[in-house]
């Protein structure tokens, strides 16, 4: 086995164990991570903005999806296992609400800034219309 590791190239090497780590790190955490990107994306205008809000919306559900699968896993469980599960879905949770306020938030401060532009247009309209 070590002959095999000592084998692989230092980049192949790192790149596995990244993997490996990442495999390793919680469904919840990386949901979060994606949508507080997508969030902040969605609030500076960065890219297509109906389609960040339909993805911040897909990773909404897949939260809840984990937060599903979270409460069923606790309820299977019992003693330190549950309260573990039971830690891990109240800190998840948390962040869900965290994050959902952020992106109402967000989406507040979009509908000002074109109801803004609207009346912006509307007032330059009856301007030349005077």
């Amino acid at each position: 086995m070590a002959r095999i590791i000592r084998s692989f190239p230092q980049g192949l090497a790192l790149s596995l164990a990244l993997l490996v780590a990442a495999a390793c790190e919680p469904a919840g955490a990386l949901l979060t991570d994606q949508l507080r990107e997508a969030i902040e994306q969605y609030r500076q205008g960065e890219g297509e903005v109906e389609a960040i809000g339909s993805r911040i919306e897909a990773l909404f559900a897949r939260m809840e999806a984990e937060l599903a699968e979270l409460r069923a896993d606790a309820a299977a469980k019992s003693g330190e296992a549950k309260a573990e599960l039971e830690s891990r879905l109240a800190a998840l949770e948390a962040q869900r609400r965290e994050l959902q306020k952020q992106w109402l938030a967000a989406r507040l401060a979009r509908l000002g800034e074109e109801a803004g532009k609207a009346l912006e247009s509307a007032g330059q309209a009856i301007g030349q219309g005077l």
